[in-house]
């Protein structure tokens, strides 16, 4: 049956053209601009860990291994232990600070901040450490896996179905799901590029050096303009506009990391 076409009035259309300018400009407010803080302290955070987290001046723990990790050299610095102890009550207490702000646009900063040091406590962190597994006298040492590369198939295996399944269902709150969106953001763009490159030498994929530039464009530009489209002409609530605004800084750091090579 053919769907019957709806003719507007030109009040129906001026107050239409309205709602579509008050969308996009709230999707600038709410969206774009809280994106560009994020990037903006992502920088800074990326500076700290650089020159200070993973600075070789400070001493290291004799005591662990230096392996080899991948194509790099673990670090297991004392400074880079404290930093990673440290942030794990340091996120229970931003989370719990960010559940008792009322306001989402407040509300989203602690959450943000929580998942960013997830990220570099597990994914930056915590491979640099391990156990020694075995008899006295004949232990093994054994490093922590290294999420970002090809060990991180198990999040997503695991956890990114149950994530979005609970998205779906909507039985996260708005603090949780930026918290485990930051991380993801952090996390998934650097699994994509670095992570997933070894599995094409021998998979039907080619070049795996180009494989980077390939995911970003295809997955990291695509998704962005899919996202930013949305984010401003789609998104009815501030809720909304800020969880989109985090998965936009995710697709967008995809395309940056793996399409342009800027990390």
């Amino acid at each position: 049956m053919k769907k019957e076409k709806i003719i507007l009035t030109p009040e129906a259309l001026a107050l239409r053209k309205a709602e579509r300018k008050e969308t996009m400009r709230l999707g600038l407010k709410q969206g774009l601009i809280p994106l560009l803080i994020q990037f903006v302290f992502t920088a800074i955070c990326v500076l700290f860990f650089v020159f200070v987290i993973a600075n070789d001046a400070f001493p290291k723990l004799t005591e662990v291994p230096v392996v080899l990790s991948g194509d790099e050299l673990t670090d297991p610095s004392l400074l880079r232990l404290i930093y990673m102890i440290f942030c794990f009550p340091a996120i229970v207490f931003l989370l719990i600070w960010a559940g008792k702000i009322k306001q989402s646009r407040f509300a989203f900063w602690p959450a943000f901040v929580a998942g960013i040091m997830l990220w570099q406590t597990i994914g930056e962190c915590s491979w640099h450490f391990g156990l020694f597994v075995g008899p006295v006298g004949e232990a093994v040492f054994v490093s922590f896996p290294r999420i970002e590369a090809v060990q991180g198939l198990f999040i997503l295996i695991l956890v990114l179905p149950l994530v979005m399944l609970c998205m779906k269902k909507k039985c996260l709150s708005f603090v949780l799901t930026i918290f485990i969106l930051t991380f993801l953001a952090n996390w998934i763009g650097h699994y994509v590029t670095m992570g997933l490159a070894p599995m094409w030498s021998w998979s039907f994929y080619p070049t795996p050096a180009r494989w980077p530039k390939f995911a970003g464009f295809v997955f990291g530009l695509h998704g962005g303009l899919m996202l930013l489209y949305r984010l401003l002409f789609k998104a009815k609530t501030e809720e909304e506009r800020l969880t989109l605004s985090v998965l936009l800084y995710g697709f967008i750091g995809l395309f940056l990391s793996g399409g342009l090579g800027i990390y």
